[in-house]
């Protein structure tokens, strides 16, 4: 199926699908069935298109009797790519009735790609139940946990399966719609998106598994996105749009990330906790670790503190624990380590700055369940 704009696919899209996402988790034999949805999206396929309800229910009956025309016990990946990623996760919900038939229930398999169901960043999973009728737009919430073996790839900051956890970020928010139209569309590009991209790590490529709840039967894989889609007018401008987008994104990056509750997001280090809990600050990494790269050590790795003889002259303990950077005396911070660090006949100091951020934008603790942000 195709997706939002494009009910018949194209040969090229269906060769593009079928080397990307089907045949790496499908069996060497695997046919493409190609099938028409109406992926019709009132306002961004078209003043007169169909609103969202309208040809996601016309689309999983379309589905359904798809599926019931195959012979029993036929080995079927579902691929659904963006409006279809819904129509898909919402037949493994079994919506108004709609289900994998019961002789193909053991040998049907769903690949996803820009699924705005994401449990985690879905744009209609981050505020389940919310209605607006005037759109004719329903958040249907999550694709099911463990309905049946599913494969999903998603791209960072693609605004409508990486949505933010916390809209009150406004950047965050501009930075995802921003992506909806420069990310979100590009899961079939193979010049803006190579194979590699969206080829596992574990099989050679970048595309980062995560952690899931089921991971015999669930594959989660977050494709790293380089450039910030922020930045991309500035990126436009001639000669002096790309030096000046390098120099800014990296601080406007750490802030982007922080509406997704970690300024890791997307580096494999990011915190994958369910979709729709205030993240509680204790979680939180600290901002000024990643923006400013200081290194931080535990107890039990940390290096020992250089020696006034030991070279380099970085760092030095005295022995009633200051600690004298550069000749100058600092007050004893618990769990400081200065290590000795030597490239190049240059000392580097990394200090570690504990848990007292000078930009602490962690959020507070909130008792009880806060709802979808």
């Amino acid at each position: 199926m195709g997706p939002s704009g494009v009910p018949i696919p194209k040969q090229d899209y269906i060769d593009t699908v079928m080397e990307y996402y089907v045949l790496p988790n499908s069996p060497a034999d695997t046919v493409a069935q190609t099938v028409f949805t109406p992926e019709g999206l009132y306002l961004i396929t078209g003043v007169k298109s169909l609103e969202l309800n309208t040809p996601v229910d016309q689309g999983i009956d379309i589905l359904d009797l798809t599926m019931d025309e195959l012979e029993a016990g036929t080995v079927t990946s579902v691929f659904g790519y963006s409006q279809s990623a819904i129509i898909g996760a919402l037949m493994q919900r079994g919506y108004k009735g709609y289900t994998v038939p019961d002789d193909l229930a053991d040998t049907t398999q769903f690949i996803f790609v820009g699924n705005e169901l994401n449990p985690d960043g879905g744009l209609l999973s981050r505020f389940p139940g919310l209605t607006l009728p005037s759109l004719g737009l329903d958040f249907y919430g999550a694709t099911p946990e463990n309905a049946y073996p599913t494969f999903n790839y998603t791209q960072e900051y693609d605004g409508f399966a990486d949505f933010p956890r916390y809209p009150l970020k406004f950047l965050s928010d501009l930075n995802a719609v921003m992506g909806i139209f420069l990310v979100h569309t590009r899961y079939t590009d193979p010049e803006y998106l190579p194979i590699g991209a969206v080829t596992p790590i574990a099989r050679g490529g970048t595309a980062i598994e995560l952690p899931t709840t089921s991971p015999l039967t669930q594959s989660y894989y977050f494709i790293r996105t380089e450039n910030l889609p922020l930045l991309a007018p500035l990126r436009a401008i001639p000669i002096i749009g790309e030096p000046l987008a390098a120099l800014v994104q990296p601080a406007l990056k750490v802030i982007v990330d922080l509406g997704y509750g970690d300024p890791a997001h997307g580096s494999g280090e990011r915190h994958h906790g369910p979709p729709h809990r205030v993240t509680d600050r204790r979680e939180a990494p600290s901002v000024r670790r990643h923006a400013l790269g200081v290194t931080r050590y535990s107890d039990s790795d940390a290096p020992e503190p250089t020696s006034a003889g030991s070279g380099g002259g970085s760092g030095v303990a005295d022995d009633d624990g200051a600690a004298d950077v550069f000749g100058a005396e600092v007050p004893e911070v618990v769990g400081v380590a200065v290590p000795e660090v030597v490239a190049a006949g240059v000392d580097v100091l990394e200090v570690d700055v504990l848990d007292v951020d000078v930009l602490d934008l962690a959020v507070p603790d909130v008792p009880g369940d806060c709802g979808p942000w």
